[in-house]
């Protein structure tokens, strides 16, 4: 099994990626938009998220629940980028898409192929533009400040796993319910600046440091 490193950035070739996320309801567009940052920005996240696909020389699977529909999409990773081939949004009950692998192995070989063409590939960067509206737009506003509050509890997450605590032993030391540690791991939403220290300074026994940036 090879093992998923950091990436720099997320990118989709061809069109199908773009086309499938405007072809969903916003709901379900919001939904995928933490986690596709958390890709970028959390090299834990995204080894919890890939799968190599064995005998495919470099071909990744990827799977985000997103409630009742998960997020699945077929990607490589080279040069620090992750570039999406194919993707779609499935009902639960579905494991994976009805592509054949053979043709994604083909559409990867294709994309390899044509790398160095600047029209082959758009970045996520350029992909929100179009389905999310500007950087500044309220929407966008919205969904950056959900984003930082989905890091937080990710990283939350990955802290406590490393030191070998269970969602339930963690909310014994704080006296609280394990739903309330899933809640915050799940969302980081609404976490004020005493509950995320009781959580790090008393539950993990480490430290929170604020850096402001203006």
């Amino acid at each position: 099994m090879e093992t998923v490193h950091a990436i720099k950035e997320v990118i989709a070739f061809q069109q199908h990626f773009e086309t499938s996320l405007q072809q969903q309801l916003r709901d379900l567009q919001d939904k995928l938009y933490p986690h596709m940052e958390a890709l970028e920005a959390l090299p834990e996240y995204l080894q919890t998220r890939t799968q190599y696909l064995p005998g495919t020389k470099g071909l990744y699977e990827v799977r985000i629940p997103l409630g009742i529909q998960h997020w699945f999409g077929f990607c490589f990773i080279q040069s620090q980028k992750l570039t999406i081939l194919y993707s779609d949004f499935l009902e639960k009950k579905q494991k994976r898409s009805l592509l054949p692998l053979r043709k994604v192995v083909i559409l990867m070989q294709k994309c390899l192929q044509t790398q160095h063409s600047m029209t082959a590939s758009t970045s996520w960067e350029d992909i929100k533009e179009r389905v999310y509206g500007p950087k500044h737009g309220p929407r966008r506003a919205k969904l950056d400040r959900d984003v930082a509050s989905f890091l937080v509890g990710q990283r939350l997450k990955q802290a406590r796993k490393e030191l070998g605590f269970t969602q339930e032993r963690l909310a014994q030391i704080l006296q609280k319910k394990r739903s309330y540690i899933s809640r915050l791991e799940n969302d980081g939403g609404n976490m004020t600046l005493k509950t995320l220290h009781d959580l790090v300074h008393t539950g993990l026994g480490g430290k929170v440091l604020v850096s402001i940036e203006i």
